[in-house]
């Protein structure tokens, strides 16, 4: 049974998981997990690569991002080196990914919320699909992520495109 995965791209970003047959399970959803501190600090492609290569037949939805007028040269830099090795870590592992564009997600996903402009809109959709699935770092933690829902909905936009 083939695996949808969902990335969304950049150190505060996230991944999830759904199976083809919604009946597989509750959808797994993590953020993507630091190495180094500060500055410093850079995606942990290792374990990302893992737990792709756990998941059977996995087709991969990677958000195709670009810069924001607002993105400072640094952060971009940064942004932009964490979307590469998430791209270069697919090539090599040979796992067949698609680039997705926010909109392109969001018209498929979302559709019927007033998503424009709107970063709750995910969170949203997410809680009233899957009210099970944890959407936030910890189990303390009460503030639900919208990069965690927005890994989710890339991974639900793949089950419902590529089904």
């Amino acid at each position: 049974m083939k695996t949808y995965i969902g990335i969304d791209p950049g150190k505060s970003g996230a991944i999830a998981m759904v199976s083809a047959g919604m009946n597989d399970g509750i959808p797994q959803v993590a953020m993507l997990g630091l190495v180094g501190k500060g500055k410093h600090s850079e995606l942990d492609i290792s374990n990302i690569s893992i737990i792709i290569n756990v998941c059977e037949s996995p087709i991969v939805m990677l958000e195709k991002v670009g810069a924001m007028p607002t993105d400072g040269r640094a952060s971009l830099a940064s942004f932009m080196t964490a979307f590469g090795e998430l791209r270069g870590m697919l090539k090599t592992l040979g796992v067949p990914y698609q680039l997705i564009t926010p909109q392109a997600w969001k018209k498929k996903v979302l559709e019927g919320l007033a998503w424009k402009g709107n970063k709750a809109a995910s969170i949203q959709y997410c809680n009233a699909k899957y009210p099970d699935v944890r959407l936030s770092h910890s189990d303390r933690c009460t503030v639900q992520n919208h990069n965690m829902a927005d890994a989710l909905c890339l991974a639900e936009y793949g089950r419902m495109t590529n089904a």
